[in-house]
């Protein structure tokens, strides 16, 4: 689908998500505040074949080959950490990373300050794939997919109750508590089966000391809701809800027969730029 006159893109925004299982992107109009389109491009890659898949699905795109104003992006490449604002500090960056992972001599690591709680994000990218993106997409505000839901949950959720939110993707997941509209808990976990997906939930609901009879959960995911790890998943949650596009924005017609617990990771970045 073709948006207006191609070469013209003063109005338009490209937001993306990279993981490495898919690349998807959204084209964004600023002006009527509209998402005009909605692309996913899946593959199966590794951390040493990443770079080439994104080189290939760039230079294939003609959407992706305009310059844009602005782009927003995310990254579910590996993990990234908090850290209080009162504690950090710009130099001690790479220290932040080592806390929970070894930080790769290829890779680079970033931080970006959080819009709705007091901390910063810190993760880490492959310098090579770092310069592909920022190269070919203009004026790019790049974050960890972790910042980006972590903002997204708080901005949505509502009420003083514990409230846990989750991001469900195929053989990962995110996973986040908020009580009385603070942070509270955040975790990204991967899973291999549907079994070993509840092991890391319910066992997190028992650290965390949550009913789960009680607590209320919001769920957004690549899955069909029909999925066989949703139906099991309603035998322990007794509030369980997905979550729904955000009203704010206008959506073509495309968009709209999309089922609403998808894509979150790209309405959200305009929420939380």
């Amino acid at each position: 689908m073709e948006i207006g006159n191609k070469n013209v893109t003063e109005n338009l925004k490209l937001i993306f998500h990279l993981d490495y299982s898919s690349f998807t992107y959204s084209i964004f109009n600023t002006n009527t505040n509209c998402f005009e389109k909605i692309k996913a491009q899946d593959f199966n890659a590794t951390q040493d074949s990443i770079i080439e898949n994104i080189q290939q699905i760039i230079s294939q795109n003609q959407q992706l080959s305009k310059k844009y104003n602005s782009c927003l992006g995310t990254i579910d490449i590996g993990n990234g950490t908090f850290i209080p604002e009162s504690l950090f500090e710009e130099s001690d960056i790479n220290h932040y990373i080592n806390f929970t992972s070894k930080i790769d001599i290829n890779n680079i690591c970033l931080y970006t300050k959080q819009n709705f709680s007091n901390c910063y994000s810190i993760f880490q990218i492959n310098k090579m794939l770092y310069q592909i993106l920022k190269q070919n997409f203009n004026s790019l505000k790049l974050k960890h997919s972790s910042s980006l839901l972590a903002d997204y949950f708080l901005h949505v959720s509502q009420g003083n109750n514990p409230q846990l939110f989750t991001t469900i993707k195929n053989q990962t997941f995110h996973l986040m508590l908020i009580d009385r509209q603070k942070f509270i808990f955040y975790n990204q976990f991967e899973f291999q089966h549907d079994d070993e997906f509840l092991y890391h939930f319910l066992n997190s609901m028992k650290v965390l000391e949550l009913n789960p009879k009680k607590t209320a959960l919001y769920i957004n995911s690549t899955l069909e809701k029909d999925h066989v790890l949703f139906k099991k998943l309603r035998q322990y949650m007794s509030h369980f809800e997905f979550m729904k596009r955000p009203s704010k924005f206008l959506y073509k017609n495309d968009i709209m027969e999309i089922a609403d617990q998808k894509n979150h990771h790209l309405f959200g970045q305009v929420i939380c730029e």
